[in-house]
């Protein structure tokens, strides 16, 4: 039988060596894709043939957080590298990590509402996901 659905609350996010931290309002995990390589030959007949490339992408991760402009995001930086970033899902559901670097941080502070601000997480390696139960 299938697990019951998981209810999205109290995932966090850390990126471990510039300390930077966030509150999450809303997460997409990476669109992870591999390549579907074409190995049809001008003698096959019906279906072209495919096999998948050896490797993938790890995608993108989108994050929407309530913005702090006291911090600065790791995307301002005079050396930029990947760094270790980790998800964690609430209730024992698990870990994301990987490597990768913020290649995208779009404030936005509209009249009476909460800061918030669009970031992109580019994953840059492996993701490695565990259970933390």
């Amino acid at each position: 039988m299938a697990n019951p659905p998981s209810v999205s609350r109290g995932i966090t996010i850390k990126f471990h060596d510039s300390d930077f931290e966030a509150c999450i309002v809303n997460v997409t995990p990476p669109n992870i894709s591999r390549e579907s390589l074409d190995v049809t030959c001008q003698s096959d007949n019906g279906a072209m043939k495919f096999i998948p490339a050896w490797f993938y992408d790890g995608g993108e991760l989108q994050l929407l957080i309530q913005f702090d402009p006291e911090e600065q995001p790791p995307i301002i930086t005079d050396n930029p590298a990947n760094e270790l970033i980790t998800i964690t899902f609430p209730d024992g559901l698990g870990q994301w990590e990987f490597l990768g670097h913020m290649n995208q941080y779009s404030p936005n502070a509209d009249l009476n509402t909460v800061m918030q601000a669009t970031v992109g997480v580019k994953v840059a390696d492996d993701i490695s996901i565990t259970s933390t139960s």
